[in-house]
């Protein structure tokens, strides 16, 4: 019985990263036992302590252990390209170790409820009037500012609450000034080294940037996300950059302030240049609350001058001769402070992109001449589409699992697709309460691995995940649970067997001419080969359009009656003598 106990405690601590050893049950002495039982839980409450601590503020929390890892992979080329191309790409995934979830301190609770996403503006400068004038904002913007100074989120109650995109008429009814549409004076872009970097981390700052960028005629503007770690996601980092200056917004430490900056993302004077801003648009609605009018999206450009590549690398390379660092694409934005490497990196994103927007600009125009259409008038017509886009909150239905299951092609049985339905709605479901990715839930190949093995036992279930996932572990009883239920009833599709589609639906077989005018609501369709029941909206019936057997109709086609006589005619070779 002790050799068991100490078993079980060394497996426990093993788990907690905590000091265990394996004993012989012979030498087993009780005061060391305890002594060594005592320092375990004298630990185990110190760590608990320590978090719950750090989760209501009360101790400051342990400084993150940044961690890099590097992989080196060697560019695949033909072998006529071969020589002199011995190139290999270096990525780096910086992480962190003891990072405090950001969202734990955000003041606005996050909606991650099975419904719409819902637009909420507590205010609406540069909206259109019926009459299609601006609206005066200079009072509504001074209002708006001294809430944020006073209570310190701008007030709860929103003016404005939509399902659709609040600035959509202002978007599509944009029409570039004569400056915008003119060719660029070009100027060389300044060294990073000899441009000023702001990091902007109050509200002081965030107000001076605001007033900075009003008077700008077109700002770069590029975020940094981040989506393991949080349901629906979270932007991290905002860059925005001038023609003299960089700036660094640290849009967590500000979360509740950044909507200030929509005046001046929604002024048609200001020209927003982004880099595929197809995701950006998006991430700026949902955390922020904020829209962009009159945007430049450099892809589009790229798109619409049929460059090689359409990538902000290549743009760099192409027009600036700059060597973009893309080491850093999988790091962590959460990490904070920022290491020197990813302040470099997200500066260099923006750094550049005026001064390529004038590059492209003036070829765009150049080349209109020569197609005998205004190509820069296209690439903004585009930039409208997308800076159009509306987010849209993942929701879950009865057929959500099925996107999965046809995206992972594999097959599965009835029973481990039930069992595939059972655990994807459970990993939705604690995603949106423990605000965690789907993926750190339970990754896909897990999910799919658990469904095929469908496991009676619960160390099975622990079995199919290397490693185990922490909520796997803490759900394991709830999950084990489910996978018996899916498997004993409650398939996705129920087959029926024929005595039990003779027994509750009545014969089968029926006049032709009472199928024509059946419907659903009537009737359930049989189908013979399956044995299903399909439900839904009536539809009506036809017959096929050729057939040989004999019908009620007075009027018979040619091709009917040549067939019946074929079929009157015929003998069988055993009947003749």
């Amino acid at each position: 019985m002790c050799c068991i106990l100490c078993g079980r405690l060394s497996v426990l601590c093993k788990h907690q990263g905590l000091p265990y050893s394996r004993w012989n049950p012979r030498d087993i002495e009780i005061d060391e036992l305890t002594e060594w039982l005592v320092e375990v839980n004298d630990q185990m409450i110190d760590r608990l302590s320590c978090s719950l601590d750090e989760l209501s503020g009360v101790a400051p929390t342990r400084e993150p252990v940044i961690r890099q890892s590097s992989s080196q992979t060697k560019s695949q080329t033909a072998l006529w390209n071969r020589e002199g191309s011995d190139k290999r790409v270096h990525i780096r995934v910086m992480h962190a170790r003891n990072i405090a979830r950001p969202q734990l301190k955000f003041k606005d609770k996050i909606d991650n409820s099975n419904s719409p996403f819902v637009h909420r503006l507590m205010w609406r400068p540069n909206c259109l009037t019926r009459d299609g004038e601006e609206e005066e904002g200079d009072a509504v913007i001074g209002e708006f500012v001294r809430r944020l100074r006073g209570g310190g989120d701008g007030g709860n109650e929103s003016v404005y609450e939509s399902d659709t995109h609040p600035y959509e008429r202002e978007i599509k009814e944009f029409k570039p000034s004569e400056r915008q549409l003119q060719p660029a004076e070009m100027k060389m872009y300044c060294s990073m080294e000899e441009t000023p970097l702001t990091v902007v981390t109050t509200l002081d700052q965030l107000t001076e940037l605001n007033a900075i960028l009003e008077k700008e005629t077109e700002i770069a503007i590029d975020l940094e996300h981040h989506a393991y770690r949080t349901f629906q996601g979270i932007t991290c980092l905002m860059q925005v950059s001038t023609r003299s200056a960089d700036y660094l917004v640290d849009v967590l430490q500000l979360r509740p302030h950044i909507n200030l900056l929509l005046d001046v993302f929604t002024n048609p004077a200001i020209v927003k240049v982004l880099h595929g801003a197809d995701h950006d648009v998006l991430w700026l609605q949902r955390d922020f609350a904020l829209y962009i009018v009159n945007l430049f999206d450099t892809h589009q450009a790229a798109c619409t001058l049929q460059l090689a590549r359409h990538s902000l690398a290549f743009l760099l390379h192409h027009y600036c001769q700059v060597d973009a660092d893309k080491q850093f694409q999988l790091a962590d934005w959460r990490i904070r402070p920022l290491p020197q490497e990813m302040i470099d990196y997200s500066r260099a994103d923006t750094h550049y992109l005026l001064y390529i927007y004038d590059k492209m600009k003036n070829e765009l125009i150049e080349k209109s001449s020569a197609v005998g259409s205004n190509l820069l008038l296209a690439v903004i017509e585009n930039s409208k589409q997308v800076a159009v886009k509306v987010y849209e909150k993942p929701l879950l239905d009865d057929e959500s699992h099925l996107k999965l299951y046809y995206k992972l092609r594999r097959t599965l049985s009835e029973q481990q697709l039930s069992v595939f339905k059972a655990l994807y709605a459970w990993r939705d479901r604690v995603a949106r309460e423990e605000d965690e990715s789907p993926r750190y839930v339970l990754p896909n190949h897990m999910l799919l691995h658990i469904s095929e093995l469908s496991p009676r036992e619960i160390q099975g279930v622990l079995a199919c995940c290397a490693p185990i996932p922490p909520l796997v572990r803490q759900h394991v009883q709830e999950i084990h649970r489910l996978i018996q239920q899916s498997r004993q009833g409650g398939t996705a599709v129920k087959r029926k067997t024929n005595k039990e589609i003779t027994e509750s639906d009545g014969p089968v077989e029926k006049d032709c001419g009472d199928i024509r005018n059946e419907s659903v609501d009537e009737q359930p369709i049989r189908w013979m080969s399956h044995g299903l029941t399909s439900s839904g909206p009536p539809i009506q019936l036809a017959l096929p359009v050729h057939t040989v057997f004999e019908e009620k109709e007075a009027v018979q086609s040619a091709s009917k009656r040549l067939a019946l006589d074929i079929e009157a005619s015929f003998i069988s070779p055993l009947q003749r003598t």
